[in-house]
Parts: structure tokens; C-alpha cells; sequence
């Protein structure tokens, strides 16, 4: 290999790593899950199978978790301010159905981190995904 073509490597290897990143910090902060999206969707045209294979396997793990996040926020707008409690025990029902919409929303994002945690150490290894379509929470290395 060419020093050019190592150079290359470290190069998409770091922006994959680095939107890995993005989706990790964007469950937190949601403008960077918005960025992560965009960019895994940029990147699943790409000429690199591994590359192509790591940006699809962004791209729905970041879309699962825009469309939940966005999901339970309209739920909980819609609860919250259409039907207001009138009384403590609407009151008691209206926290614990917010407590299951956090709760809801943790089981997402923990999907989306454990998924973000496996494709960053994976391709930080330079490991390839075998099947990068599929849904599960760990995937498999490409053989």
C-alpha cells in the first residue's frame, strides 16, 4: 500500500468513527443526531463496501432514534396540553403515564447506544459489517 492509500484509510476510518460519535453525543444533544443522520445518509452512496456497510448501519440506528425521540415528544405534547388533569388523581395518572414515556424513551436510546458502541469499536478495528440491514442490537462481523 501507497502512503496515499493509508493516508485514505485513516481518513474514512476516522469520519466513520467520528460519526459513531455523533450518534452517541446526539442522544443527548439532539442537533448532533440531526448532523449523524445527515451524514451516514451522504455516506450510503459510497464506492467502499465497508464504508457503505458502516453508513447504512448509522443511518437506521439514527432514524430510530430521531423518529422515537420525535414520536414521544408529540405524545407527550399532545397529553400534556390535551388533556390537562383536573384533579390529583388525573394528576397521579398523568405522572406515571409520563414516567412510561421516559421510560419508553430510555429503552431507545440505550438500542441506539449499544448499537453506536458495537459499530465504533468496530470500526475503529477496521472490521467490516456483515449485513448492516439488520435490525439487531449486535451485529456480526462481515467474514
Amino acid at each position: 500500500m501507497s502512503d496515499t492509500q493509508i493516508v485514505a484509510d485513516k481518513d474514512q476510518r476516522a469520519r466513520i468513527v467520528r460519526n459513531y460519535a455523533f450518534i452517541l453525543f446526539g442522544l443527548l444533544f439532539w442537533p448532533l443526531l440531526v448532523v449523524a443522520h445527515l451524514r451516514a445518509s451522504r455516506g450510503r452512496s459510497s464506492v467502499n463496501a465497508s464504508e457503505r456497510g458502516h453508513a447504512v448501519f448509522q443511518y437506521q440506528t439514527s432514524s430510530v432514534a430521531l423518529l422515537s425521540g420525535a414520536v414521544l415528544l408529540l405524545v407527550f405534547l399532545v397529553l400534556a396540553f390535551g388533556f390537562p388533569p383536573a384533579n390529583a388523581l388525573e394528576m397521579a395518572h398523568a405522572r406515571m403515564r409520563n414516567m412510561l414515556l421516559i421510560n419508553l424513551g430510555y429503552c431507545f436510546s440505550l438500542w441506539a447506544a449499544v448499537r453506536s458502541i458495537r459499530g465504533l469499536y468496530l470500526a475503529s478495528a477496521g472490521e467490516a459489517l456483515s449485513r448492516p440491514t439488520v435490525w439487531t442490537i449486535w451485529p456480526k462481523i462481515a467474514e
